[in-house]
């Protein structure tokens, strides 16, 4: 058996000097089966004698195991690889991709939880985490040598001129360097197919009917071109490629137009009794964009539910919070100035952790991650609590309805009206909350909006058809509270916890005024300095602007206008009284 594996790895070592490659494989695999298998049997049997027989049977049980694969060592091949992993292959021809500044080789920072120095203090201290950027980018540009020095006939080096949106990619520096050192030669294709070049692209009937409908675009604009498309075209009828040509065909004639929705289309999938029933989002979501509003109220579309904790998904949670806070408040008969800190902590808690298991299929309480994420969202709460709190000691606004519901059987009358074709449309919906003033004979109304999210609003916008939420809820409070009603304010309150940056380090009430004044209202206010007054008392005369509205009464008793206060009065004929309003933006600093 041994002189028969030396026979058989003699024979393939001949084969190879004669140039047999194929041959050459089959040999020495074959040997070193063999040898392997001879390993294996006696490692097994040791010094134990054994019959020819079982010999024999021990045998032909390895050799009918063993696999013997080949591949032809002649046949032209293809490595991709990344360069970490493939550094030590080697090939006649390299193409390295990607080439683009910032990826390759990749810029290191020092953008981690941890910079340089206190990684080199872990380090001294026997705590030694990952490398640091310096050791990462000199990794990265070895990496780079190692890329460029793999080729043993040609290097191919190329980078992306734009990304996946369209915006414009540089090369790497390091491209220009070797092409200033004459180490490589820059070439750029465009694309444009020319008498020399269309060999190129001429390869196969795939990939040549890939670029003939830009070649008879030019034909189609009166342009001569190469006969050799023609010719392509009368082949690729000729061959069993007509669908592909006539779809070409069709797309080089094709005229997108927009088209209207037939009035029967428009019927079934829009309107039930020749009604249109929605929330004012359907009215701003068709101004904003009609094709969104066609694919998500048409078609019913929807994004692939995930198991996450999104956006939609704290706003609903924190909604649900704020009205079960605002609900007990009203079953017990108290204003939320009565509110203390530690009873505001433990409500925030006990009714977060009752919505959390019910948000996003109880994710909130799956691991520790999302257990920490409503931490953040407690403490988020609390201070939102907090700030309602401190805002409503100083208003002698009281809560009128937490999370009224209009256009519904048992809730407040909706808004509803008819368009000149005789389609009804009805607008349905739930006001976060409704504050009210007796004042006067009058009724006084505040609409307050929870937002999870940075929200502002503009008299263009509501002007637009884009932002209709605050106008339509102030519309359906005053058709509900009386001909007496009279706007007083519609404010966004952003319920969020973000990290406020200082150029120094804070004190403890300057942190507090930064989160004030992050979470201010924004919206629009009554043009009246006594109702103003009633609303937030830190708008008296001779204070500065309050830090929860944003408003500042001047000593003549007038509102005071800043650089970001529009001078646009809105009156209230359309409200059913009249007066006007102050708009402000999101953003209230007074320049």
């Amino acid at each position: 058996m041994i002189r028969r594996c030396k026979v058989c790895w003699r024979r393939g070592r001949e084969a190879e000097a004669e140039g047999r490659q194929e041959e050459a494989r089959e040999h020495e695999q074959g040997s070193k089966k063999v040898t392997a298998l001879l390993t294996r049997m006696v490692e097994l049997c040791g010094n134990d004698e054994i019959s020819g027989k079982e010999f024999c049977d021990l045998l032909e049980e390895g050799l009918t195991e063993s696999e013997f694969t080949l591949i032809p060592p002649t046949l032209d091949r293809i490595t991709v690889t990344s360069i970490d992993r493939g550094y030590t292959m080697r090939s006649p021809i390299v193409f390295v991709c990607g080439v683009n500044d910032g990826v390759f080789p990749v810029h290191y920072g020092e953008d981690g939880l941890l910079n340089d120095k206190e990684r080199n203090f872990l380090k001294n201290c026997g705590l030694p985490l990952g490398p640091d950027s310096r050791f990462k980018t000199f990794q990265e540009r070895f990496f780079f040598y190692l890329a460029l020095t793999r080729a043993d006939e040609y290097l191919h080096i190329t980078w992306s001129l734009a990304d996946e949106g369209g915006e414009a990619l540089m090369p790497s520096p390091w491209v220009g360097l070797l092409v200033n050192r004459g180490y490589v030669k820059a070439e750029s294709d465009t694309g444009t197919i020319t008498v020399k070049n269309r060999a190129d692209y001429l390869v196969n009937a795939r990939a040549a009917l890939h670029f003939l409908p830009s070649a008879l675009r030019s034909a189609k604009d009166g342009e001569r071109i190469d006969d050799i498309w023609w010719a392509l075209y009368d082949w690729s009828l000729l061959n069993g490629y007509d669908d592909s040509v006539h779809t070409i065909g069709a797309g080089l004639f094709y005229n997108s137009r927009a088209q209207a929705l037939s009035k029967g289309l428009i019927e079934s999938l829009f309107l039930k009794n020749k009604t249109l029933r929605g929330s004012v989002t359907l009215l701003e979501a068709y101004r904003k964009c009609p094709f969104a509003f066609f694919a998500k109220y048409g078609l019913k579309l929807k994004e692939r539910q995930e198991y996450d904790f999104a956006a939609p998904d704290l706003g609903t949670l924190v909604h649900a919070v704020l009205r079960c806070i605002g609900e007990r408040l009203l079953e017990e008969g108290r204003p939320w100035r009565e509110l203390k800190d530690d009873e505001i902590l433990s409500l925030c808690t006990v009714e977060t952790e009752r919505a959390a298991a019910e948000a996003a299929n109880n994710i909130l309480m799956s691991d520790a991650y999302f257990r920490q994420i409503k931490n953040r969202v407690v403490a988020t709460l609390v201070r939102t609590v907090r700030q309602l709190r401190d805002f409503s000691e100083g208003s002698e606004f009281s809560v009128r309805a937490l999370e009224q519901p209009f256009g519904t059987k048992g809730a407040w009358k909706g808004l509803s009206f008819t368009l000149p074709d005789g389609v009804k449309v009805e607008l349905v919906g739930q006001i976060d909350r409704v504050d009210t003033l007796e004042l006067d004979g009058r009724t006084f109304i505040l609409i307050v909006d929870y937002k999870s999210g940075k929200k502002s609003i503009t008299l263009p916008e509501v002007y637009s058809g884009l932002e209709l939420q605050l106008f339509l809820y102030m519309a359906v409070a005053r058709r509900n509270l009386g001909s007496k009603a009279v706007p007083a304010g519609a404010v966004y309150c952003r319920v969020r916890n973000d990290v406020q940056r200082c150029s120094a380090e804070p004190t403890a009430a300057e942190k507090e005024r930064a989160y004030i004044k992050a979470g201010q209202l924004s919206g629009f206010y009554l043009n009246d300095s006594d109702v103003v007054r009633a609303l937030d008392d830190c708008t008296m005369e001779g204070r500065a602007a309050s830090p929860y509205s944003g408003l500042k009464i001047n000593n003549d008793g007038t509102l005071k206008k800043a650089a970001n206060v529009s001078d646009d009065r809105i009156r209230h004929d359309n409200w059913g009284g009249g007066g006007g309003w102050r708009g402000r933006p999101a953003d209230r600093q007074a320049n």
